[in-house]
């Protein structure tokens, strides 16, 4: 019998060969996304940026020059880095293998002993910035955020994005008022940005339970902001380590929070303004009650 040679007899194979090995990333829900951020006493629109605007473009660290050189998921499983469009947020796999992985004292314990800090001093920085509720998502593969006008207007001029523009297709992101500042909204307005351009939106926003701005993703050891966004999409352990790095880009950071030097550390991490808002006593006393001495 002579066979005849179809592509289909070869699909299973490509199938299995190409494939890829895509990781398992969710959340849990809470209430009101935005209470944990606002009515825990955390400001609404946290400014975790330094006094001087930290340029994304700069030469970027070498990874193996920081402390955590790979971040923990699952060694054994690679990063697929997923393909969306202009307007999608990185989206993972579903159905029983979606899993989420909280915080454990464990995951403290791991990270404070690579940093030499304490354990309650990494929590009084998520007091400060994610609320009492200590919660880095407000939905499965949603970390909360803030998106910021204000950082918005920078990044848009650093892409050469005109606002004019940005207000005539997409007017959602100039919205003001309760509704606009639920975590719901925020997204409304981030994804309407990257309707525009993806980049600038995704460099405006503060991200996760300590509240990093995007701009930073050379800083956390990133490629590029996408990287940043998937990490910080995919488990609350990604967005303490992202905090590591972040922070061991700053050795005077480290050594600030290391020896308890709360106006110091906040002034760097928050800005100038953390003064006047008092986070360097907030975070003190954020401090004490998670069993610092």
């Amino acid at each position: 019998m002579k066979f005849k040679f179809e592509l289909w007899h070869i699909l299973p194979l490509l199938s299995t060969i190409l494939t890829p090995r895509v990781l398992a990333a969710g959340g849990v829900t809470a209430g009101s996304p935005a209470q944990a951020h606002t009515e825990s006493g955390a400001v609404s629109m946290p400014d975790s940026i330094v006094a001087a605007m930290p340029d994304p473009y700069v030469s970027a660290l070498p990874k193996d020059s920081l402390r955590f050189p790979e971040l923990r998921f699952d060694p054994n499983v690679e990063l697929v880095r997923p393909h969306f469009s202009a307007t999608e947020l990185p989206a993972f796999a579903k159905g029983d293998e979606l899993k989420y992985e909280m915080l454990t004292d464990e995951d403290y314990r791991q990270v404070a002993a690579e940093l030499d800090v304490d354990i309650a001093a990494i929590k009084a920085v998520v007091d400060i910035e994610a609320g009492a509720s200590h919660r880095g998502f407000s939905a499965p593969g949603k970390p909360i955020i803030n998106f910021d006008m204000s950082i918005y207007r920078q990044m848009a001029k650093r892409h050469g994005v005109s606002l004019a523009t940005v207000r005539k297709r997409a007017p959602e992101v100039f919205r003001t008022g309760k509704d606009a500042n639920t975590q719901a909204g925020r997204y409304r307005r981030l994804e309407a940005a990257c309707r525009v351009h993806r980049a600038s939106a995704l460099e405006s926003c503060f991200w996760g339970m300590f509240q990093i701005g995007g701009f930073n993703w050379r800083k956390c050891g990133c490629t590029d902001v996408e990287e940043f966004v998937t990490l910080m999409s995919r488990s609350e352990r990604d967005q303490l380590e992202i905090f590591a790095r972040f922070i061991s880009a700053n050795p005077a950071m480290v050594e600030a929070i290391r020896k308890h030097q709360w106006l110091k550390f906040a002034l760097a991490y928050n800005g100038p303004r953390a003064r006047s808002r008092g986070y360097d006593r907030r975070m003190a006393a954020a401090y004490k009650k998670h069993g610092g001495k």
